[in-house]
């Protein structure tokens, strides 16, 4: 049951968070990214919720901490892979030198 609870709120944040995140480029591109950044968001909110069953901050699978933790952790897991594919973004916009 926990599992079901996490992924549920893994696909909500996915889905709530999908507009925030600029998306370029071809239509199936877009999708592709989508669903990427859902499965990354799931991953997170798995994360964070069986972190906090194991420590042991909550027993039930609908306990509001298991849920703040589950968001919290889908919504780190998110920062860190936007902070992580930031460098490989920003390399591809530095101007060159002009040519001598």
């Amino acid at each position: 049951m926990h599992i079901l609870v996490m992924l549920g709120i893994g696909v909500a944040m996915g889905l709530l968070v999908r507009p925030v995140i600029p998306r370029r480029g071809h239509p199936l591109t877009q999708t592709i990214l989508t669903l990427f950044t859902i499965a990354v968001v799931i991953s997170g909110s798995v994360l964070g919720g069986s972190l906090g069953y194991i420590v042991g901050w909550y027993r039930w699978a609908l306990d509001w901490r298991g849920i703040v933790v589950s968001i919290l952790g889908s919504l780190a897991v998110l920062w860190m892979y936007r902070r992580a594919m930031r460098p490989l973004v920003a390399t591809s916009s530095v101007p060159q030198p002009p040519p001598i």
